[in-house]
């Protein structure tokens, strides 16, 4: 069994440049609708799961499927480090980029230009680390980049057992590409 160093990025949302992206404005606007109740519930559902974040500094970016994957993996026993995007300064960011066995990032339609940008320094910074990109979104973004594998649909299992099992693994792993 291996035990792994997993980095879990969250990205920042992309600069809207140009609003005629129809699908970056309505990912924006449910967003806005959706912040009222999205931080009255998440405070409850962290203190029901004993779930540790920094959401209360940051509650606006926190995302809920990263902290479930990073709360499933470290009860199997790895070592999860959990970064919102630009929280942390470069230096802090290369240094756990290059602590990691496994990066999984990410990506939503309002983020995917700089998911790809985080996906481009990781690898290059860490060549030897696994790179996942996962979400919600993630094959309807037309995603491009350096990642090694894309999960569909809920990754706390599949980045668990890539994590404890090794890359042999991906055969058997369900909603990955």
């Amino acid at each position: 069994m291996i035990m792994a160093n997993i980095l879990l990025i969250n990205p920042k949302d992309d600069e809207v440049k140009n609003v005629s992206d129809p699908l970056i404005d309505l990912r924006h606007t449910e967003k806005q609708l959706e912040e009222e109740m999205f931080n009255e519930q998440m405070e409850k559902y962290f203190q029901e799961r004993s779930i540790e974040t920094h959401f209360r500094d940051y509650p606006y970016i926190s995302n809920l499927g990263l902290l479930s994957i990073a709360a499933y993996c470290r009860e199997n026993g790895h070592n999860v480090k959990y970064v919102q995007d630009g929280t942390v300064d470069r230096k802090t960011l290369e240094s756990l980029i290059n602590n990691a066995d496994i990066i999984g990032i990410s990506v939503k339609t309002v983020n995917r230009n700089r998911s790809e940008l985080l996906a481009e320094f990781s690898k290059y910074t860490n060549p030897n680390a696994m790179l996942l990109a996962g979400g919600p979104e993630v094959t309807l973004c037309g995603m491009n980049g350096p990642f090694d594998v894309f999960i569909k649909g809920a990754g706390e299992k599949v980045i668990s057992d890539i994590a404890t099992y090794g890359k042999e693994i991906l055969p058997q792993c369900k909603g990955i590409k």
